[in-house]
């Protein structure tokens, strides 16, 4: 199956979870992004890949016109909901790929994309698709979870994949960066924050006694003990942390 087709059933499948979710409704992460990035009101925006549009709608509420662009016709459905209910009349939703928008060459004052990222299969494609739409100067604000650097044996995407088959990678900050400087952006500032969170809520919107719970539990103790810790998972208490970092980076 295509990476496309496999975001396109994980994310249509549990599209409704998600437009309830408070993590993704309330994250911290959100507001701390938000208040980074400081979007002004005569702002044109996109948010990329933009779910069920929690992200898109409080930055919406701040600019002139914000573009909301996801692959997924179901969770499009559910930010056009949400955007209606929240009454605002600003958002052009795009069902379309975010590695080839129709937004026009250098026209966005900041794009966003918000616990998205390791989904893509070409992070390079995407950066570069970011940085064709904006303007020069203009800003690049990412949030996604990062994998530990101490995770040698990566058990982060190793898990994530069983519970989630659309997912492809999480970076490291270390690489995340890297490939920002190179594909033409300056780093404004960097902040990560640790979120501690039971089993179940990490395996949410996938549900307990599922073929991907059954298969994650498995592999949690067929795993090292200190393999599981360095990935972030205590199989002991059934706990993880997830780590997920903000970039602010300003187009070259």
């Amino acid at each position: 199956m295509k990476q496309d087709d496999k975001v396109k059933d994980f994310f249509g499948k549990y599209s409704s979870e998600y437009a309830s979710s408070t993590s993704h409704s309330k994250g911290k992460d959100l507001a701390k992004m938000i208040s980074m990035i400081e979007p002004k009101e005569n702002y044109i925006c996109a948010d990329f890949a933009c779910g069920t549009g929690f992200t898109a709608i409080e930055i919406a509420k701040l600019v002139d016109l914000e573009y909301a662009i996801d692959t997924t016709e179901q969770m499009i459905k559910e930010a056009k909901n949400l955007a209606s209910d929240a009454k605002l009349e600003n958002i052009v939703f795009l069902n379309e790929d975010i590695t080839k928008t129709s937004l026009k060459s250098e026209t966005i004052d900041i794009v966003t994309c918000r616990r998205a990222a390791h989904h893509f299969e070409d992070k390079r494609k995407f950066l570069m698709e970011v940085r064709r739409v904006l303007r020069k100067g203009g800003r690049l604000g990412l949030v996604d979870m990062v994998r530990p650097p101490e995770d040698d044996e990566n058990v982060l995407n190793k898990m994530e994949i069983i519970r989630d088959r659309s997912h492809v990678e999480a970076l490291s900050e270390k690489e995340w960066l890297k490939i920002i400087g190179e594909s033409g952006f300056k780093i404004l500032s960097v902040y990560s924050e640790t979120e501690p969170m039971t089993y179940e809520g990490w395996l949410k919107p996938v549900k307990r006694g599922s073929t991907e719970d059954l298969e994650c539990t498995s592999l949690i103790f067929k795993l090292r003990e200190q393999d599981c810790l360095k990935g972030g998972f205590d199989r002991i208490n059934m706990k993880m942390n997830k780590t997920r970092f903000i970039v602010i980076a300003e187009k070259l």
